[in-house]
């Protein structure tokens, strides 16, 4: 994914409905940043039920 030419990509995380929010520390939530792509190109798709 990290290639530059290819950039027609998509990675979906469905459900992310725990999220860690900055300031909180619920218990069972988890940050999802570490499992994002480092590029600057393709799509990310993030689905949640959470408010």
């Amino acid at each position: 994914m990290s290639h530059p030419q290819n950039n027609q990509w998509l990675v979906i995380y469905n459900n992310y409905d725990t999220p860690k929010l900055p300031g909180h520390k619920e218990p069972g939530t988890f940050d999802i940043r570490p499992f994002l792509p480092e590029a600057h190109h393709g799509t990310v798709l993030i689905t949640t039920r959470s408010s």
